[in-house]
C-alpha cells in the first residue's frame, strides 16, 4: 500500500455496520494523542437519542462505540447504554476503565452493555498508575481491568494509539492481546 492511502473496508455508506456516538468532553485522564484535549460538557441525553437516530437512518447499525472525553462519566450513561441496546444495536463503551465500580458495571450490563474497549496507555495521566511506571504494570493494570469485565459479562478489548516514537511497544501489545484470557 502507498503511503497516504487507507485500506478500504468492503462496504460503504448505508451498509457501514458500526458508528461512533460522541457523548461530550468530560474526562478524568489526560492522553497526549487525544483530540479531545479540552474539558467541557457532555451533550443531553435528548441531543444523543437524536443522533443515535439519525445515525440509525443513514446505516444498517449493528454496533455503536460510545466515545467522548470519558463516556462512563456521562450522568445518563446508563440510559444512553439502554436506548441504543433497545434498538437491537450492541452498545459498546470506549473507555480508560478509571472509573468502574462494580456497581455500575452492574446497571450497565443490565442496561445492555456488550463490549468494553479499554484505553490503558502510558504515558497517559491518569490516578491508577504512573505514566512512568514500567511495562509491566501497565499490562497488570489492562489484564486487572480485562478479568474484571470479564467477570460481569462483558467482552473486554483494548484501544491503542501508536505514537511514532513508542512503536515498539505494538508487538508487545499485540502479544499481550492474544495470550489473554479475557481480552477479545
Amino acid at each position: 500500500m502507498k503511503p497516504g492511502r487507507a485500506m478500504r473496508f468492503p462496504w460503504l455508506g448505508r451498509d457501514v455496520p458500526h458508528a461512533i456516538l460522541d457523548v461530550g468532553r468530560g474526562w478524568d485522564a489526560g492522553c497526549p494523542g487525544c483530540y479531545n484535549s479540552r474539558g467541557g460538557g457532555f451533550k443531553s441525553f435528548e441531543q444523543l437519542g437524536a443522533d443515535f437516530a439519525a445515525l440509525r437512518k443513514l446505516r444498517r447499525l449493528q454496533t455503536v462505540s460510545l466515545t467522548g472525553g470519558e463516556p462512563a462519566l456521562h450522568p445518563d450513561i446508563e440510559r444512553i447504554v439502554a436506548l441504543i441496546s433497545r434498538s437491537g444495536v450492541k452498545p459498546a463503551l470506549l473507555t480508560n476503565g478509571i472509573r468502574f465500580p462494580a456497581e455500575l458495571l452492574r446497571r450497565l450490563r443490565a442496561a445492555g452493555l456488550s463490549a468494553v474497549l479499554l484505553h490503558i496507555q502510558p504515558p497517559q495521566r491518569r490516578a491508577d498508575i504512573s505514566k512512568d511506571a514500567p511495562r509491566v504494570e501497565w499490562q497488570r493494570l489492562r489484564a486487572e481491568k480485562a478479568r474484571m469485565l470479564r467477570g460481569f459479562g462483558l467482552k473486554a478489548g483494548l484501544t491503542w494509539i501508536a505514537y511514532r516514537t513508542r512503536l515498539d511497544e505494538l508487538a508487545s501489545v499485540l502479544e499481550e492481546v492474544l495470550d489473554s484470557p479475557d481480552l477479545d
